[in-house]
């Protein structure tokens, strides 16, 4: 048993390095029970989860993957998984890796990218490159472990949705609560919130080229500010989200980087994402690849510390088509 890590298995990779830092002393006298590495750091047994599904909503709009353009990554490694062949309607291909996580190492990616094309009984339309009959999706998350002599800074980005006729915020979040609209004029009312906040007993002045806001991975805002002792800065955008893009997905990030006492450099990061439920107009074919599960280590995923690490190689696990509402 691992009594740091019992209560975050199977949670969220991201969510656990929320929750949880590392103890620099606990490491420097190598009390970590379990498996450690010559320097004393937890390995931490994971799970890497990639998906490919095919959303659209007419029974027979398959999609044909290209094998060439579509992957799998752990940092920069491409994972063998199975990239031709078709999905059909309503199906997700699944390739899995169960591993370990070096806590030592800061930070961990995984990436995936897929490219697809409608395939309608025989016919695969691979020869129009417009977005009716393309399909494709990407998706990228890093994780960075914390530590216990950190400089605390945080960083949050949220989205709530506005009334439609008084344009006042409510309590609820965007995400999962807008519905798609085959209205192209369709529009639901937001706000977006960036908030940094200062966890330490100083003032810690903000570098303003690395502090930035970003929406859909444009830069909102550069921060040049200090944030003071205990305090956090919140940052306000009201806009509207139109309802009728559902292939559209909102991203909102926020990252932190200034300096601490000392030589300690505080920094943070978050993003967040509002996607468009229940829609796929027919017209429209597309296909999503998601890691499910979200850190990630030097060769390795992560989506939920259990009790020992492994220490045989990572094992890939590549399933064939089978319904979403099977997929884990």
């Amino acid at each position: 048993k691992r009594p740091e890590f019992d209560e975050f298995t199977n949670l969220d990779c991201r969510k656990f390095t929320r929750k949880y830092e590392i103890d620099i002393e606990k490491v420097e006298n190598r009390n970590y029970s379990g498996v450690i590495n010559e320097n004393g750091y937890p390995q931490i047994n994971i799970e890497y989860k990639w998906q490919m599904c095919n959303l659209n909503s007419n029974p027979n709009e398959d999609v044909q993957i290209s094998s060439k353009m579509s992957y799998a990554k752990l940092e920069q490694e491409e994972q063998l998984i199975n990239k031709s062949g078709h999905i059909s309607q309503g199906n997700c291909r699944t390739y899995k890796i169960s591993t370990f996580m070096d806590t030592e190492v800061r930070y961990h990616k995984v990436s995936t990218y897929v490219k697809g094309f409608l395939k309608i009984g025989d016919k695969i339309y691979d020869t129009e490159p417009n977005d009716k009959v393309v399909c494709q999706d990407y998706k990228f998350y890093r994780t960075r472990i914390r530590r216990s002599d950190d400089c605390k800074v945080e960083a949050q980005a949220k989205c709530y949705l506005r009334d439609v006729d008084t344009g006042k915020i409510t309590t609820t979040m965007c995400d999962g609560n807008i519905e798609y609209s085959s209205n192209s004029k369709c529009s639901v009312p937001v706000r977006y919130e960036w908030e940094a906040c200062n966890n330490e007993d100083y003032d810690i002045p903000l570098n303003a080229k690395r502090s930035k806001i970003k929406l859909n991975g444009s830069v909102v805002e550069s921060i040049d500010t200090t944030i003071e002792a205990t305090k956090c800065v919140t940052f306000i955008r009201d806009k509207e989200i139109n309802c009728s893009k559902n292939t559209d997905t909102n991203f909102i990030s926020l990252s932190l980087r200034g300096k601490g006492m000392g030589f300690r450099e505080c920094r943070d990061y978050t993003f967040s994402e509002v996607s468009i439920s229940d829609a796929f107009p027919s017209q429209s074919p597309s296909i999503s690849s998601a890691p499910t599960v979200s850190s990630y280590p030097t060769k390795m995923l992560t989506s939920h510390p259990t009790e020992m690490p492994s220490t045989s190689q990572p094992t890939g696990m590549p399933t064939t088509d089978m319904p979403t509402s099977q997929s884990t």
